[in-house]
């Protein structure tokens, strides 16, 4: 199941731009639409376990959060930001529950798999 008109008319209206020196121009920055949810991960521990040699399983864990969601959704389509030790993205109201779902799994397989904690939330913009 692709992303519905809503998001893929939203998505592909958003101003994209190459050069980093563009990147302060308040103009090509466009508000979400209300509905959308808010996802966020954070890898609980993360300092120490960079600290100990594991920071290749705490930016696996931040990654799995976008791949599991954009796996949920079956695409890449939605606005996220990868921080290394967790990540950030955004999905229209009627992939809330599928983006949920992943979030859940992957606390689970960040716990499971790689020994670590994963604390996320999916929350509705202004929450």
């Amino acid at each position: 199941m692709g992303p519905s008109s809503g998001a893929t008319d939203f998505y592909a209206t958003v101003p994209v731009f190459s050069g980093f020196d563009r990147i302060t121009e308040a103009g090509l920055y466009v508000p979400l639409p209300d509905d959308w949810i808010l996802g966020l991960a954070d890898v609980t521990g993360s300092t120490a376990a960079i600290a100990a040699g594991r920071y290749k399983a705490v930016n696996m864990a931040g990654a799995a959060v976008i791949a599991g969601v954009a796996n949920a959704m079956g695409t890449h389509d939605f606005p996220f930001v990868f921080g290394g030790d967790g990540a950030s993205l955004a999905v229209p109201p009627d992939r809330a529950d599928l983006a949920r779902q992943a979030l859940a799994a992957g606390i689970v397989y960040t716990r499971e798999e790689l020994a670590l904690g994963l604390r996320a939330w999916p929350k509705k913009k202004g929450e």
